[in-house]
This record gives C-alpha cells, structure tokens and sequence, in this order.
C-alpha cells in the first residue's frame, strides 16, 4: 500500500512540478493541487498499522508529508511574487528532500517503497 501511494504522489509531482515551470501563471493552482495529494497522502500513511519496528518511521514520513502539504501552500499563496516565490521553493525542495529521507528510513527496516 506504501508503494502505490508513493508512486502514485511522485508521479503527480514530477508532472506537476514540469507543468510549474512551464505555466508559471498556474503555479497557485498547481501547487494547491500538490498540497491536497501530499495532505492525502499524510492522512493514510498516518491510518496505517505498521509493524512496531516501522512506527517512528512511519510517523517521520506522515510529518514529513504534512510539512511538505505545508510548503506547497506557502508556494500557492505567493502567487508571481519572484522574491517570495523563490523562498517558497526552497522550502518545497527542503521538506520533498525530508520526504526522501523518511522514505529511506523504512528502505533500511527493509521496506522498499518502490517495489
């Protein structure tokens, strides 16, 4: 269930991400879109009954999610703003890279999300 969940939302982020910069006008829209996938996200991950080992992983990987949904929005909210816009994207690219770390967490428990 963790790896269709995670390949489902990289997918809508690689895509959306590639649509950001080429329709910067969109860039709201499309980032409120990826806020909402990462909120979902964060909400079944958190739903999930790990095995006790996993359970700090899996907490890390739901706040991880949420701060992600958290910097999309702040991304949304600055609309064309180039000053704000570029801080904004930073900290998408900050808790994305905090998604990957909580992911290789579970990878080192023995769970491959992308299989």
């Amino acid at each position: 269930q963790l790896s269709a969940l995670v390949a489902g939302l990289d997918g809508e982020r690689l895509k959306l991400r590639r649509e950001m910069h080429l329709q910067p006008a969109d860039v709201g829209t499309l980032a409120t879109t990826l806020a909402h996938r990462f909120a979902g996200a964060a909400a079944t991950v958190a739903a999930l009954e790990p095995p006790q080992p996993a359970s700090a992983a899996q907490v890390a990987l739901a706040r991880s999610l949420v701060a992600a949904r958290d910097a999309y929005t702040a991304l949304a909210a600055t609309g064309e703003e180039p000053a704000g816009y570029a801080d904004a994207e930073r900290r998408v690219n900050e808790t994305e890279s905090g998604v990957d770390s909580a992911l290789e967490s579970f990878a080192l428990l023995g769970y491959n999300h992308t299989s």
